[in-house]
């Protein structure tokens, strides 16, 4: 950026993002939109108007329809706010007054990052939240982009069986269970909000009415769920409820074979028949989705997840081959499904949950619920399910629990005997007994996600209405507690595209990939796209590099970016311009060897240390190129200190600027020196020669098959004025590449070391 006495914001901008933020939910700022309009009707202080608007995933978001109208505060403030100023703000909207502090740590008409804390009276505790936002000035409106940048990579699941409610009871049933209803499902939704969980699966709201009941009540806080209505008429749902902060996607109803009163599964050959007690009316089984945590952190955790409420009553005819199959013989298929398979009492065991197709396996598995299995009976369920690779979270952090010894008084889930709901509608004497679980179960590709369980508790604290008249429910809610750690340079890259036959000059210009890209929908991951694009031809000779802005899935916009130290023209002839997309991880050769890495970093006008290189390079070639445009002032990536696992790199502005940039999207790129055959005939070379400001020829160490896409960078800090390369003349045997300095200066340069990464082949989607 130019030379200024401070970063800085203007008046109208400030007071628009204090009202913006004055909304207090972590989950509506992690799934809305958030629009204001600045008006000045008065001719006194500012006054703001803001509404927020559902996402197109989440159409029945806060205001989603005709918008919801929040004024905010009318402040006199100062003309400019300077960065590190702390301001108290206030937005009102019907019914409510929300207020916080405000800390703006780096500041200007362009981007604002801003720490905030706000108490947040519905949930009665305080949330602090580190935003992102871009503003966009367009005439007399702002509007603001922002993403959550959560503090922890951890999150929390409530498994919780509410009980029935009225409205599924068979028969009569007491006027004191119609009161004691409407109350505790307001006391239930008081008890989520104050243990704020991030993912929430209920059991046993049977009803369709309740469902909505509980989404509409906390659709606010989780604004994404999973409900599915009764499917026939004669019956009541399964039950279940899965509410979520977090995306969910390819989300699935699964009914258990077994309560039809006949067995239609792979047991009919070796069992007679089944016979079904109490849950005839109901249609239970169990729910899977995808969830898709941190997504705006641009490297996403993708996860699935399943619900269930198994049976009770189930009378079997024939048990005699159920050895074989828990140990796996008779099922062959890769798929789980939750199979009821009791004695007396009934054991629910889960066969086939998971895998659902088309991850493959690839995917963490999350499964929780009411699996209705005591303790006496628990080995013969645990043991299918650690034959599947999946394992009890409660005894894998806390040990084995039996009815004796000590870790029982913390894990079990149900007292009948000393809970005052039960006894309305059906008294019990029973003992404690835990018949509630979480399991979990690691992906194919651990080494890339891993999810790490740290904690596991049987909440009996918040889940007890505050009067103490009556219990909630009859279960009480297990609550988990894990990490999910992302290693995403662990995966294999995957090029999706090079091309050379665009163009481009001064004016952004679009450049659409051939297809939409898909970004790994089949793994457990989003990886970052990271694009390297630079100028294949030398046309216009005024010093020039290439800047990156809106990188998506389908493409990105692309300019000639000239300096202006020794004049303010800044048109530039067309050149022909090549880029490379890929997704980030290691480069693999065709025989499985890594030869390389791509990957993303984030960084500003100071020198910073990249250590995170997967493997020790004998002559490492990097590239590395800016993937947006925060700051608007011409700019490009230097490199220093490209040793065997790490390197150093800046943005580096031109001399005549103050040398102060934001922080931007890096994409980089690191190869073995030597010639690199790829899978469906990529061919990949990378070389370093030493240069000055005059044109050099390159000669690959193996001629292409056609004129390659070449990106060139100085790997060395010799010279200490800035400076990026030049290329021309590519052929599919070398080229032409030199040293360029500002206009001002570009007389001479201390011998720098060049790298040269070139990518061709044969393969027919990859276009040239």
């Amino acid at each position: 950026m130019k030379r200024k006495s401070g970063l800085l914001l203007t008046r109208s901008v400030v007071l628009f993002l204090i009202f913006l933020l004055g909304f207090g939910s972590s989950a509506l700022a992690a799934n809305y939109e958030y629009t204001g309009y600045i008006t000045n009707d008065t001719g006194g202080p500012l006054k703001f108007l803001w509404y927020s608007k559902g996402t197109d995933d989440n159409p029945r978001g806060l205001g989603a329809q005709t918008g919801h109208l929040y004024h905010g505060e009318m402040l006199e403030l100062p003309e400019d706010i300077s960065a590190g100023e702390q301001i108290s703000f206030k937005a009102k909207s019907v019914g409510s007054t929300i207020q916080g502090t405000l800390v703006f740590e780096m500041a200007n008409s362009e981007l604002v990052w801003i720490y905030f804390h706000v108490p947040d009276i519905n949930r009665r505790h305080s949330q602090s939240r580190n935003i992102e936002i871009s503003i966009q000035n367009s005439g007399n409106h702002s509007v603001a982009q922002y993403r959550i940048r959560p503090s922890t990579n951890r999150v929390t699941f409530l498994s919780y069986n509410t009980h029935l409610f009225k409205e599924s009871l068979v028969g009569d049933f007491s006027s004191s269970h119609v009161w004691d209803d409407s109350k505790r499902r307001e006391a239930i939704v008081q008890s989520i909000w104050d243990l704020d969980p991030d993912v929430v699966a209920l059991q046993e709201v049977w009803g369709n009415s309740m469902k909505d009941w509980f989404i509409n009540q906390l659709k606010t806080t989780y604004p994404y769920h999973y409900a599915p209505h009764a499917m026939q008429t004669l019956k009541i749902s399964n039950g279940l409820v899965l509410l979520s902060k977090f995306r969910l996607e390819n989300t699935g109803n699964h009914l258990f074979s077994t309560l039809n009163g006949t067995a239609q599964n792979d047991l009919t050959k070796y069992l007679d028949v089944f016979t079904v007690g109490d849950d005839w009316w109901s249609e239970k089984g169990y729910l899977t989705a995808n969830i898709i945590f941190f997504e705006t952190l641009g490297l996403s955790f993708k996860s699935r997840i399943g619900v269930s409420h198994t049976s009770t009553q189930v009378e079997l005819a024939d048990f005699s081959n159920i050895g074989e199959f828990v140990n796996g013989t008779l099922d062959g298929s890769s798929h789980w499904r939750l199979v009821s398979v009791p004695t007396n009492p009934p054991i629910q065991i889960a066969v086939e949950w998971g895998h659902d197709e088309p991850f493959d396996g690839a995917t963490p598995a999350f499964l929780m619920g009411d699996l209705n299995t005591h303790i006496s009976h628990y080995d013969a369920m645990n043991d299918v399910f650690e034959s599947r690779n999946a394992y009890d979270v409660w005894e894998e952090l806390n040990g084995e629990v039996t009815y004796t010894n000590v870790e029982f008084e913390k894990a079990y889930t149900v007292y009948d005997a000393e809970n005052s709901l039960v006894q309305i509608y059906d008294p019990k004497s029973n003992g404690p007994d835990r018949i509630d679980y979480v399991y979990l179960k690691q992906g194919d590709n651990s080494d890339v996600i891993n999810v790490e369980p740290k904690s596991i508790q049987v909440d009996q604290t918040h889940f007890k209405y505050g009067d103490s008249l009556v219990d909630q429910s009859d279960h009480w809610p297990l609550v988990a507690t894990f990490e999910l750690n992302v290693e995403a340079s662990a995966a294999p890259a995957k090029i999706i595209e090079y091309s050379y036959s665009n163009t481009a000059d001064h004016n952004w210009k679009k450049i659409s990939f051939g297809d939409t890209v898909e970004i790994e929908p089949e793994a457990a991951l989003y990886r970052n796209l990271v694009v390297f694009s630079a100028m294949q031809t030398y046309e216009g000779i005024d010093t020039a590099g290439l800047r990156i802005k809106s990188l998506d899935e389908t493409g990105f916009n692309v300019m000639v970016e000239e300096e202006i130290s020794l004049d303010e023209e800044t048109t530039h002839n067309d050149e022909t311009i090549g880029y490379l997309a890929l997704l980030e991880g290691k480069i693999l050769n065709n025989r499985g060897v890594q030869v390389g890495e791509a990957g993303r970093l984030q960084g500003d006008h100071e020198w910073r240390t990249f250590t995170g290189l997967t493997k020790n390079y004998v002559n490492p070639v990097l590239v590395a190129m800016m993937n947006s445009t925060k700051g608007l002032e011409p700019a490009h990536i230097r490199l220093r200190n490209v040793n065997a696992n790490s390197f150093e790199y800046k943005v580096e502005e031109w001399d005549y600027l103050d040398g102060v940039h934001h922080m931007e999207d890096i994409s980089f790129i690191v190869l073995e020196a030597g010639v690199h055959n790829l899978d469906h005939g990529v061919t990949l070379q990378a070389k370093t020669k030493s240069m000055k400001l005059s044109f050099n020829e390159v000669n690959f160490d193996a001629p292409f098959q056609q004129p390659p896409v070449v990106f060139s960078q100085s790997q060395t800090l010799n010279g200490k004025d800035p400076v990026v390369t030049r290329q021309m003349d590519i052929s599919y045997q070398g080229l032409q590449v030199k040293l360029q300095e500002e206009e001002n200066k570009n007389q001479d340069h201390n011998r720098e070391n060049v790298g040269i990464i070139a990518v061709g082949g044969t393969y027919s989607s990859i276009t040239r």
